[in-house]
């Protein structure tokens, strides 16, 4: 009897051992917690952000390994593979709410700037933003902006409004061209209806853009320690956890140059000549502005 009960004292020693410095952690932790204020969009890490990070990281051990890049990008690569033609490739829109989408930055030092950007989706509908500032402080956007939905036949080009992007060689060089009608100004909120006013004027112009970066991933080539971090730090609900880092989308990014003559006109005296450093971002999935709004 003695045995049994000096064993019993034992192991409720021991039991005590590891549990006192966890519920001492816990309450520590949540006493912490409440004067602690969330910052902006992050959340407040909780008392098992450290068990949930370790975990994390064992689940996307395997992902990042198998998905890890092989090739070496256009920076090294003189000819365009095989590879890189199928990643540039227009994507099947199977399903209702898919796109696919491509925006060309631009941006120099005496305030001239350029942001281009289509998404093709279901049903010929493609999405069209062009927005243009030169350096003494004039915009010129399509004469239908904000609205930006188009009727166009977009399951073989990238193409709507006037304008173009038409591939030269795979992540390397890209063309891009508009000829057609913007408006001079940007329109406000509470002139939208009112087009007795706009300015519109003829505008043509042809850029080179060519990659001075490889293609940065957007799903395989961020720090795996960042995702780790911010998925920990999320609420584990149920188990689909997992997919909250396919909310950033899938696609890739790469920087490079805008090289080309932007026309006012008809007159060639009115004609610009512009060197732009900017980034062109690809991305496809399911349309989370679609989901929103219903």
């Amino acid at each position: 009897m003695g045995d049994s009960s000096q064993q019993l004292l034992d192991f409720l020693q021991n039991v005590a051992l590891f549990a006192c410095p966890l519920i001492a952690y816990v309450f520590l932790f949540k006493s912490r917690q409440k004067f602690r204020s969330c910052q902006g969009q992050y959340s407040i890490a909780d008392w098992n952000f450290f068990l949930k990070k370790w975990w994390v990281r064992w689940k996307l051990r395997q992902p990042q390994l198998c998905h890890r890049p092989t090739t070496v990008g256009p920076v090294v690569e003189l000819m365009a593979t095989q590879a890189d033609e199928d990643r540039e490739k227009l994507r099947t829109l199977a399903k209702e709410k898919e796109v696919d989408s491509m925006a060309i930055s631009g941006t120099d030092h005496k305030g001239n700037s350029i942001h281009l950007k289509i998404t093709r989706k279901q049903h010929n509908i493609t999405e069209v933003w062009l927005h243009v500032q030169l350096e003494d402080g004039s915009v010129y956007q399509l004469p239908g902006h904000p609205d930006t939905t188009i009727q166009s036949n977009n399951k073989s080009s990238w193409s709507g409004g006037g304008l173009k992007f038409h591939i030269c060689e795979p992540l390397r060089r890209w063309r891009i061209t508009f000829n057609g009608l913007l408006r001079h100004g940007v329109k406000h909120k509470g002139n939208i209806q009112d087009k007795e006013n706009d300015v519109i004027v003829h505008v043509q112009f042809r850029f080179i853009w060519t990659a001075c970066s490889d293609v940065i991933d957007i799903q395989r080539d961020w720090s795996t320690e960042l995702m780790c971090n911010a998925l920990a730090r999320e609420p584990w609900r149920n188990g689909k956890w997992m997919k909250m880092r396919k909310q950033i989308g899938e696609g890739y990014d790469q920087w490079g140059t805008l090289q080309g003559t932007w026309t006012l006109g008809s007159d060639s005296n009115n004609v610009k000549e512009l060197y732009l450093r900017g980034i062109r971002q690809r991305r496809y999935g399911t349309d989370e502005v679609v989901k929103k709004k219903e």
